[in-house]
């Protein structure tokens, strides 16, 4: 009897940690206010491509981040 008990609370304990990560987790992952950066560049040439390659793949928005790419002349 005693043994059952503990079987059954630990159960209950566990449940309830499982069911609180993944609540909780559910919060870190909240997208809703992207934060927007301005990053200011030459224009097109190889020394900026990466930045380029970054914003088309969608890099800096899989972080959270919307950027505004701005043209330095």
């Amino acid at each position: 009897m005693q043994m059952q008990r503990k079987e059954t609370s630990g159960r209950k304990l566990a449940v309830f940690m499982l069911l609180a990560v993944f609540v909780l987790g559910l919060g870190w992952n909240n997208r809703a206010g992207a934060e927007v950066i301005n990053i200011g560049w030459t224009g097109e040439y190889w020394s900026t491509l990466p930045i380029r390659v970054a914003a088309d793949k969608g890099f800096f928005e899989r972080e959270g981040l919307q950027v505004r790419l701005i043209t330095m002349r």
